[in-house]
């Protein structure tokens, strides 16, 4: 009677559909997430707007079909670490509570089949978000720049003006000089 209610125990294990735990960090560590998206189709720009190579993303959905997008897994002290030092750009720690399937980013930011990732030293963690700050740099040397180039153009413009003023002072001048000559020789 045991063996046939230990045999019934264990077909019945094996042959019920298997119920997939989420992927849930553990206590000590979580998932260093920059933000999420309600359609997977949002996740291209969304990834895209943080500057980072699309290699360097663990994306994870739940079961509402939220998309968050993640660098991986971080040990929490590390972050606080990170996040106390400003290193952080505002992401957060997340233990990834209903994180169900988990995906990566192929080379046109499309979502596919994705690996663990986990963010195991300081340094690790900052060369992944290294291009943030070069990008960042790109982009104020480029609004300096505009801004050069704008306070130049009006230079110019401001130059072209005073010419042409002098020019039509030149011109009114010569205009009236001319008068005086033309009154001149017809006083005589």
């Amino acid at each position: 009677m045991r063996f046939q209610l230990y045999l019934f125990s264990l077909i019945a294990i094996l042959t019920s559909p298997m119920v997939e735990a989420d992927k849930r960090a553990p206590s000590d560590e979580c998932y260093v997430v920059m933000g999420y998206v309600d359609d997977a189709k949002q996740v291209p720009a969304l990834a895209k707007s943080f500057y980072i190579k699309h290699e360097d993303f663990e994306l994870m959905r739940r079961k509402d079909k939220k998309v968050y997008l993640t660098l991986g897994k971080i040990k929490k002290r590390l972050f606080k670490k990170l996040q106390n030092a400003n290193k952080t750009y505002n992401f957060s720690c997340s233990r990834g509570k209903g994180y169900e399937k988990r995906f990566g980013l192929n080379s046109d930011f499309d979502m596919v089949g994705g690996d663990k990732i986990y963010l195991a030293t300081e340094a690790q963690y900052l060369s992944v978000v290294s291009s943030i700050e070069t990008e960042k740099k790109r982009i104020t040397d480029l609004e300096v720049k505009r801004q050069v180039e704008a306070q130049l153009y009006a230079l110019q413009l401001a130059d072209i003006e005073r010419q042409t003023l002098e020019k039509e002072e030149e011109s009114e001048q010569e205009k009236n000089d001319a008068k005086v000559v033309v009154e001149k020789k017809n006083k005589e």
